[in-house]
């Protein structure tokens, strides 16, 4: 007895083809945008009453903790990498932000 040939089984990738270059690179620069402007609104903006309150200590926490978690979980998403990206990318500038409010308001 002769059997059939075998059915060919039709392999194919389950992820879909790679997102332009120039997407990922838009979601980096805007989510390296939206931390630099939460820093500087924290920062520069918010200085005064940071500094004549206790809400300062945790400010220093929370904002950079935000940050981290917010691109690390944006990272997780296959669209959002780039954002998740960015975010995490402007926690050195939050850095560089605050470090220079500082030097701005420090007063002998």
């Amino acid at each position: 007895m002769s059997q059939p040939p075998p059915i060919p089984m039709d392999y194919q990738d389950p992820t879909p083809p790679p997102r332009s270059a120039w997407r990922l690179a838009v979601q980096m620069l805007a989510g390296l945008g939206a931390g630099t402007l939460v820093s500087v609104i924290v920062w520069v903006g918010g200085w005064k009453y940071l500094d004549q309150s206790r809400a300062g200590g945790t400010a220093i926490v929370i904002v950079p903790a935000a940050k981290l978690i917010v691109g690390v979980s944006l990272l997780c998403i296959r669209g959002w990498r780039g954002l998740g990206g960015g975010m995490l990318m402007s926690l050195a500038f939050g850095v560089l932000i605050f470090f220079g409010a500082c030097a701005a308001n420090f007063k002998m």
